[in-house]
């Protein structure tokens, strides 16, 4: 077929697959349409060719060389045959490199699409769909996403690093989030499972779960799994049943151990405190990105949740005291930094049992496992200056702008 990529024709053989994210998923977080259009066992010569349209809008002096994996990201209504530069608000490229593929990120800077250096690195893993998600939506502010935007993806037919990709790199995430400027995309981490849709939309109708099908580990038609995109797309990984909000799982895990009632979970009042209220201020920027980026190594296990339930009320309580209450009043009470204390220890010492590691290496000897720690320490020392202060002290300290640095060595 004939394809229009900034108003050069380009020729690729297969014909284009589309599909659209679930309803519920983009009612959450606030838009009306993703459309995903992805072409698969695209032959290198067309890839090259696809290369040489997209430079020409590239800034003088940056070369797209020898792309096994692009991904064209465009907002405002999507069409199965042409790319157009004007609404074209970012752009992923990804090739072959020693240690796994070579991103080079481009976001769009009047009428070029510059590179942005702190996106650009070496991954050593195809990244799952909440990464490509976050690299979509990076250019927006949280709340101001685009109602409508499509998603373009050409995949090559081989790309001769596969042997040494592993299954996950937190670093792309990481690189994404711990910028305060990028995170428009971070209240769409981890957004799928019946369990989480209904307790979230107050809508108990069930549907397909999404982003399973693509790993042994749960294949398509297990527990009315569906894959997220199609298996052929690309190399996404399987989600874990925790997904890859932190919070959102153990909600889930409460909600399947009948430890908590989908209605007593109030998981969209802390999810409107972390997608709305955080972002109004420097340090709750700071928070938002620290958490999505540990919260793929959130450790836990029954103790760990049943510490959650218990403090879940109190939790409530001093959330809406923060977001409604008066100055005066005191919103992090001794009771509730004691249990929250108590929640962090947990997760410095919950390991994953021994058959898992049967599947995944110990999380304590990883790039990312070394990153949570560091986020617990920050939490930590917050958690205990903000014991007992007044809302209007605590709102004065998020103001303050602070360097943290918990990026692994």
């Amino acid at each position: 077929m004939t394809l229009t990529v900034f108003d050069r024709e380009i020729t690729v053989r297969n014909e284009p697959r589309t599909f659209r994210h679930d309803q519920r998923f983009l009612t959450l977080i606030g838009v009306d349409e993703l459309q995903h259009t992805f072409f698969r066992r695209v032959e290198l010569p067309e890839m090259r060719e696809l290369a040489a349209a997209l430079v020409k809008r590239v800034h003088t002096g940056t070369a797209i060389d020898n792309p096994v994996w692009v991904f064209v990201f465009a907002h405002g209504p999507g069409s199965d045959r042409s790319i157009s530069a004007e609404t074209t608000h970012a752009l992923s490229v990804f090739s072959p490199a020693t240690e796994g593929l070579r991103l080079q990120h481009f976001e769009r800077a009047g009428e070029t699409l510059r590179e942005v250096p702190a996106l650009s690195m070496t991954t050593r893993a195809v990244p799952d769909l909440d990464d490509i998600r976050l690299l979509h939506f990076s250019h927006f502010e949280i709340g101001r996403l685009p109602r409508r935007s499509i998603i373009w993806e050409f995949k090559a037919v081989t790309w001769g690093v596969e042997d040494v990709l592993h299954r996950r790199d937190p670093r792309l995430r990481e690189a994404v989030l711990l910028d305060a400027g990028k995170i428009g995309g971070a209240p769409a981490i981890g957004l799928y499972g019946d369990q989480i849709y209904a307790t979230l939309l107050k809508d108990q109708g069930q549907g397909t779960g999404g982003h399973c099908g693509n790993d042994d580990a749960c294949p398509i038609g297990e527990q009315g799994c569906v894959p997220v995109p199609p298996r052929d797309s690309a190399g996404y990984t399987c989600g874990e049943a925790d997904g890859g909000d932190g919070w959102i799982g153990v909600v889930n895990a409460a909600l399947k151990l009948e430890l908590l009632a989908a209605e007593n979970a109030e998981l969209d009042l802390v999810r409107r405190f972390i997608t709305e209220f955080l972002p109004r201020y420097p340090r709750g920027r700071q928070y938002v990105a620290l958490y999505y980026a540990g919260s793929r190594s959130l450790r836990r296990d029954r103790r760990a949740i049943e510490q959650y339930v218990e403090v879940l009320p109190e939790l409530g309580s001093a959330l809406r005291q923060l977001l409604h209450g008066d100055d005066d009043s005191v919103v992090l009470s001794t009771e509730l930094r004691d249990a929250m204390l108590r929640t962090i220890a947990l997760h410095r010492r919950v390991r994953r049992p021994p058959f898992f590691w049967r599947f995944r290496r110990d999380l304590a000897l990883r790039p990312d496992s070394r990153v949570f720690e560091r986020i617990l320490d920050v939490v930590e020392d917050d958690v205990r200056a903000f014991g007992g202060m007044r809302r209007s002290d605590l709102l004065r300290a998020l103001e303050r702008e602070r360097a943290v640095d918990v990026r692994a060595d």
